[in-house]
């Protein structure tokens, strides 16, 4: 189960940054470690584990897109293409009114995903 997987590693170090000026994983930035160890299990195949960190991730920060991003990868690899939508639009639309610079978040999510991110319509 997920969950209980998860919690089991509850305490492993973030490392890494993926905020950049807008929030990076700090020891003292809860959704930065939710977001880092998200990224790792969804990167490791683990799609349900990454979903379980990546909600506590928004939950703690939901003004972080590319946090939104990856919730939106887990759904996509889920087969849940509407949530996936919603998550990529809403990341999409955070970059924009937050004044994000666009090239600097699809580094982001590329060196996250290991894929550049597709285009959304806001």
């Amino acid at each position: 189960m997920a969950h209980s997987r998860a919690r089991g590693r509850r305490s492993s170090s973030a490392g890494g940054t993926l905020g950049g000026s807008h929030g990076g994983a700090r020891p003292s930035d809860p959704s930065g470690r939710w977001r880092e160890l998200g990224r790792r299990s969804l990167l490791a195949g683990d799609a349900a584990e990454a979903l379980w960190y990546l909600r506590r991730a928004v939950e703690d920060n939901n003004e972080h897109p590319v946090a939104w991003w990856l919730l939106g990868e887990c759904f996509e690899q889920l087969g849940d293409a509407l949530r996936a939508a919603r998550c990529f639009k809403l990341a999409s639309r955070q970059v924009m009114t937050q004044g994000i610079d666009e090239e600097d978040f699809e580094a982001q999510v590329t060196s996250a995903t290991g894929r550049r991110p597709r285009r959304t319509d806001s």
